[in-house]
């Protein structure tokens, strides 16, 4: 078990004396850095060892792996997995087979590794995944059988839930489903798309609002906590820091090894010349 602050051990207590008692609602908020991650696997490891059924979910297959990393490297034996592949089901046409066959690779990619072919097969679908989706994506999602899931269950977890929207997933896939469930995440992560947020974190149980040691030093969350005061941090405070790299124009060259990075920039303008040039060196269409 990791070393909690105080903060970090009342929610944990908080979050215990809600899924103990079975019902309802439990909202986790905290900024980048505060430790929510962390606290979530130090959760499911209390429930789990308290004989509980956790139901652990993200709303992209990037954040589950992110928990799932957690999870493994405390040696807790669950594994976390999205929302749509929990609660879910899709009907099958062309895109529902784009979308089964990215989350085959998906899963063998975590677990095996992918070949050459399939790293190419996987590149291939995500375009054309791309294509359909400026098309309009009319895929529909249908809710699984509540009853199956409440029978496999105990309480259900939702890490990243900024993204979860109220229309799209919240009203079908998790309010049907009569289990207790959290919510982590916090107001200034990524809102769900086309669709009002379905947790509100000012009304969270729980907040984490200190940064913790390991990320003091970090410019990255440096400059997320200053965004969410309202400043924005200064060149020359930036350049104190390791993790950021302060690149001077919008060229190919500049963009080329760092397509895989956060990419920040000053402008709406920067933003519309910089979104084309990295999308070309990862090989998507315009």
């Amino acid at each position: 078990m990791v070393s909690l602050t105080k903060r970090q051990q009342s929610a944990l207590e908080s979050a215990t004396r809600f899924a103990e008692a079975g019902y309802g609602e439990f909202i986790l908020s905290g900024l980048a850095g505060t430790g929510k991650t962390t606290l979530t696997t130090e959760l499911i490891a209390r429930l789990t060892g308290m004989g509980m059924r956790p139901l652990v979910c993200a709303p992209t297959g990037k954040a589950a792996h992110v928990l799932n990393t957690k999870l493994l490297a405390a040696g807790i034996p669950i594994t976390a997995t999205t929302i749509h592949r929990a609660l879910a089901e899709r009907p099958i046409d062309a895109l529902a087979r784009i979308h089964k066959r990215l989350d085959e690779l998906e899963i063998k990619a975590e677990f095996e590794g992918l070949s050459e072919d399939e790293h190419k097969e996987e590149v291939d679908l995500l375009k054309k995944l791309d294509r359909e989706q400026k098309q309009g994506d009319n895929l529909s999602f249908h809710g699984a059988e509540v009853e199956i899931i409440a029978s496999l269950y105990d309480i259900m977890i939702f890490d990243e839930a900024s993204m979860i929207g109220m229309d799209a997933i919240y009203r079908p896939l998790i309010a049907p489903v009569p289990l207790p469930r959290i919510f982590v995440g916090d107001s200034a992560q990524l809102p769900p798309v086309k669709d009002s947020p379905a947790v509100n974190f000012a009304k969270a149980n729980a907040h984490l609002s200190e940064i913790l040691r390991q990320g003091a030093e970090s410019g990255i969350l440096q400059f997320v906590h200053a965004v969410h005061g309202g400043r924005i941090l200064e060149k020359k405070e930036l350049k104190r820091f390791n993790d950021i790299k302060l690149l001077n124009d919008h060229t190919t060259k500049m963009v080329r090894g760092y397509e895989d990075h956060q990419v920040i920039v000053w402008t709406n303008k920067e933003r519309n010349l910089i979104n084309p040039i990295v999308r070309r060196e990862r090989g998507f269409d315009f």
